[in-house]
Parts: C-alpha cells; structure tokens; sequence
C-alpha cells in the first residue's frame, strides 16, 4: 500500500492510494427515498447497541461513569440519550436495521464521537445493525478537555477584577494563521476580584489569548505622571510649565502583553493539560491609541440617535467590540474608543423607529488610524434593500407546506464575528417570497423545514449563489430563483481493504475538480464522512459535476479549507467521480497493494 503524509494544522493526514473496483460501479438513477431514510417515522426493531465509555488512551479500561451517551441514526425520528452507570456502561435496545451514530461527552470533557481516534472531532464511525442484531461490545473512550488559566494584572501588577479573558482557537489555511473564536460560553470569560480566571474543557490545540475592559475606567484628562511633575505640583511651583493632559487608556493586551496578534504568544494544549501560568499583564496606552469620533447620519443625512455599533480590527481581522458599543448622543455624535493605528471596521445598524434594536439602515464604514485622533468621521447608514424571488420544484414527491418554509439569507462578512442575524422570509401561496431590508453584503441562500425537498440551485443574474455568494451593492436589490429537488445525488461504496475485508477504520471526502470553486462553494465539500463499521460509506446532496473521491485516516476538517492540501489530494490519491441531476451511484474502492 502507498502511503502519502502531509502535517497541516498540527495534525497528520494520511491520503491513501485506492483501486476502484471498476465491476462494481452502479448508477441508480432517480430512486423513490428507501425506508429509514432521514424524515421517516421511528421503527420499531429487536436491535441493540450497547457498551462502555472508558478513559480515552492507550490501554486504558478506566470506566467513565455518568457520561451522556446520544444515539442517532436511520429508523429514529430523534436523538435518544442515556447515562452511564457506575461501570461506564449504557445500552440501547428496541432498535430497528440501519445505520447508527454514536456520541459521548461530560462536563470539563471532550464531546466523543465514536469511532474518531481523535477526541472531540466530529464525525464519528456510524454502526452498521442488521435487524435483530445484538451489539454489546462498543468502546467509546472520553478525554478530559486542556484547562489553563491565570491572573490579569496591571502594570503595577495590581490584580484587574471584571476583566474579561477571550479565547481563539490558531488554525492555519494556504500557510495564513488564522484565528477562529471559540462557541459562546467558552470564550469570553471574566476574572473575580483577584485578577484570576480558568478556561476548561478545551480541545488539544494552539491558542491565543487576549484581554479587554475592566479594572475601572479612565477619563479622557487622566494621564501618568512622572516624579518630577509630583514634585512640581507639591512645590506648588506657580512658574513650573504644565505637561499636556493626554488620554491613557487599557489597552487590549495578548499574552504575556501583547498589542497586537501578531506578536501575541501562542499557547499549546495536549489532551487533558492543565496550566495555571497563563498570566497577563495589561498595558497602557497613551501614545499608541488614538480616539475616533464623528458623526451618525441616516440615508436622509439627519442626525441618526438610535443606532448598534461595534468594531472590529481589519488589521488582525479579529473583532474589537460588538454592537451595542459605540453609543451614540443626541445629537448624532458618537466615539468609538481608543485604538491603535490600523484598519478598522464600524459595523452595524441604525433606524428611525424609536424602538430599541429595531433597525432598517445598516453601515460598514472603515476608518484608518494613524498616530493622531481621528475626529470628523462620517458614520453614514444606509437602506435595506429587498431580495425577492420564487420557488420551483423538480420531482414529483408532495410539495412541503409553504407556510412553515423558511428562505434565509446568511451573511459572510469578512470577519466571522461581525455577521448580522440570518434575514429570512415565509413564501406565500403563489410560491413567491420577499425578504425586506438586506445590508450591503455578500450572503448564501438557505432553506428550512422543506422536509424531502433540498436545495439543487439559487441563481440570480445567471449565477448560482451557491457556488458564488450572492452579492448586495448599495441601493440595488435582487432577484432570486430558488429550485428545491426530492431526488438529491447519492454516491455510496463499500471500502475494502487489501485482504477484502471492510476497513471501517478510514474515512472518504469527495471535493469538485473545478478549483475554482474549492474556496467559494462550501456545497461542492462532503466533509469527512466516516466509513461505517461494515465498510460503507454513503455521501447525498452534492450537486451534479466532476469531484474527487479520496480515503484518508485522521484528518483535521479544517485541512479541507485549504487550498494546497486538496491540491495534495487531487493530484496524490483521488478517484475521479462524475454525478448527474437525480444519480445514485455506487462506486466501491480497495485500498491498492
């Protein structure tokens, strides 16, 4: 067998070079949906799936008692959950045939999903049940999450209460670090009186950590003073010249006591460390940091005096502020704090109702920062704009209830923190909808509640807004055509190793071949799909085209956002694949001798 390893992201991705089986290549074209496919109803079944959740690690039998385990899969209309008894050990029962999912996870714990060596990373190996069948073996091991924490000070080294910690996760994409920020609840923590604060139940991993607020506030006359202005001032010297007044402010500092990212110290974290020395000192910025201030106005050009602001940093691309910070006077002015030089970014909304958080005027305006304060700045919002369109079907199954379909519009903003609420819109009966009041942006079409129905396309202007975000210029609207399909592609196979028998031990991706579209089109991705414990693997809903079909072992899902890494795999061990509109295809691959 030939083995190809690139380390990416910290982690190690093993592409493996396959046989298609060439006899065995199916195609199914246009097939009614087979029974226990995702929205049928719950089977009754004699099947059981049972086992233990023990300490993850090589030879551990350590059991994991009080762990939550969730099963889901085919026949099942919703996830069920058990908790483990003192010996670790659960059991599902009244099961029907099908293809079955397994998670465990605990409080300070990484959530597990079964059958991924690596703990925390999703997915799992989905369990192969024949009816009847009687499973009692699963071993499913847990690993306690990294943990650090420390203390926040201040120059002085005077403890900083209320101060809050915030937490971003280093990923690396085409060789760019890359910070992505943490699920609410674990990134944003904030220190007691004593400066002191813990984060739990991490992922293995690099980590950058930053600072902001507390400690109390400055005023805009608050400065450092030297010994000899003390002395001065206790001398009462009526002659002595008086030092400018000159704003001081806290800084947002990185650890150890950074300013920026860039120079911000990683922190690496192996399954289960914990340290206790992650402390920050918080700096002091009075030369570095700058006040913008300016003026909010409407599309009108009047003052604007109900608006949500925040602020990000386009230099680091990191979030700033969120909105709500930058508040706004009576009479339309408004700063918006201190910040050291860059490129920054004002963003969110505004509106002429009265009514909080009510909003139909949206802005991003970018404001450059130098050495001196940036005064004059015109906040300007402007209208929502409309997107409109119809829904079409191709198929024949029953048409979902229009009533409860939902059409969205997500927004891609070009730092993930800033994007906005989905805007959404009901159709009605004619199959027509509209959604009011979309900001200036770039977006992706989203449907709900559609139940057989998927999303085959969303053109507007001749583009397919899946492949290519839709984008909204200032004051021009758009229309879309949404196309819903009850028979999504299907490619299925079963992976065989060099002795023939199922290797459930690996997972497959299939990406397009047009590279294009390798960094627009999140569609045109399966993901990393385990193989299930029978040796087979099942991707749906890919749109028709070329793609690559490639066997890996553990693979960090990240890596699939990088460019250089699918080059890698197009060109080292994939499988050329071609799906058509309605295709099921079955395509059945041996690991090559």
């Amino acid at each position: 067998m030939t083995l190809k390893t690139r380390r990416t992201f910290g982690g190690l991705a093993s592409i493996l070079v396959v046989m298609v089986l060439a006899d065995e290549c199916i195609v199914r074209a246009r097939q009614t949906p087979r029974d226990g496919q995702a929205g049928a109803a719950s089977a009754a079944g004699t099947g059981r799936i049972g086992g233990v959740v023990v300490l993850a690690g090589e030879g551990t039998s350590q059991p994991i008692r009080r762990a939550i385990v969730t099963i889901t899969g085919t026949g099942i209309a919703s996830a069920r959950q058990v908790v483990t008894d003192d010996a670790g050990k659960f059991a599902f029962g009244n099961l029907p045939a099908g293809r079955f999912s397994l998670t465990a996870e605990k409080p300070a714990w990484l959530k597990t999903y079964y059958g991924n060596r690596t703990p925390g990373r999703a997915p799992g190996m989905p369990v192969a049940l024949a009816a009847g069948q009687q499973l009692d073996t699963v071993s499913i091991p847990l690993g306690r999450g990294a943990a650090f924490g420390g203390r926040v000070t201040d120059q002085a080294g005077a403890p900083m209460g209320g101060a809050q910690v915030q937490l971003s996760y280093v990923t690396y994409v085409n060789g760019e670090r890359k910070l992505v920020s943490l699920p609410s609840g674990t990134n944003n923590l904030t220190t007691d009186d004593r400066g002191v604060y813990r984060a739990y139940g991490l992922m293995p991993g690099e980590y950058i950590v930053r600072s902001v607020g507390g400690g109390g506030g400055f005023t805009g006359q608050t400065r450092v003073m030297t010994p000899e202005e003390i002395a001065a001032a206790m001398n009462r010297n009526a002659g002595a010249p008086v030092p400018p007044l000159r704003p001081l402010v806290r800084m947002a500092t990185y650890y150890p006591s950074a300013t920026s990212a860039a120079n911000a110290q990683p922190i690496t974290l192996a399954l289960g460390e914990e340290r206790n020395d992650i402390d920050i000192v918080r700096v002091y910025g009075a030369s570095t940091a700058v006040r913008v201030s300016g003026t909010a106005v409407g599309p009108d050009g009047q003052p604007v005096t109900n608006m949500s602001v925040g602020i990000a940093n386009l230099s680091s691309g990191s979030m700033y502020s969120s909105q709500g910070a930058v508040r706004v006077n009576s009479d339309g002015t408004f700063t918006a704090g201190m910040m050291a030089p860059g490129r920054w970014l004002l963003f969110g909304g505004a509106g002429d109702t009265g009514v909080p958080n009510v909003y139909s005027w949206w802005t991003e305006t970018e404001v450059i920062v130098g050495e001196q304060d940036v005064t004059s700045v015109l906040l300007r919002f402007e209208r929502g704009v409309q997107v409109r369109g119809r829904i079409e079907f191709r198929g024949t199954a029953p048409r979902p209830d229009l009533s409860r379909l939902r059409i969205s519009l997500v927004p891609l903003p070009v730092i993930d923190q800033t994007a906005s609420y989905p805007q959404a819109a009901t159709p009605g009966a004619d199959a027509t909808f509209a959604i009011e009041n979309v900001a200036v942006g770039k977006y992706r079409v989203n449907v709900s509640a559609a139940g057989a129905w998927s999303l085959r396309s969303a053109t507007s202007a001749g583009r397919d807004t899946l492949d290519q975000p839709l984008e909204i210029a200032p004051g021009q609207g758009a229309t879309l055509t949404v196309t819903l399909t009850d028979q999504p592609t299907e490619l299925s196979g079963l992976l065989l190793d060099q002795l023939g028998r199922p290797a459930p031990e690996y997972s497959v991706v299939v990406f397009t071949a047009d590279r294009a579209l390798w960094t627009t089109s999140p569609r045109r991705n399966s993901g990393v799909i385990k193989v299930a414990s029978d040796g087979r693997y099942r991707v749906t809903g890919l749109p028709a085209g070329d793609y690559y079909l490639c066997v890996l072992t553990d693979i960090d899902p990240r890596q699939l956002s990088d460019v250089s890494f699918l080059e890698q795999l197009a060109t080292s061990g994939g499988v050329r694949v071609t799906l058509v509109d309605g295709e099921k295809k079955e395509q059945n691959l041996k690991i090559g001798g």
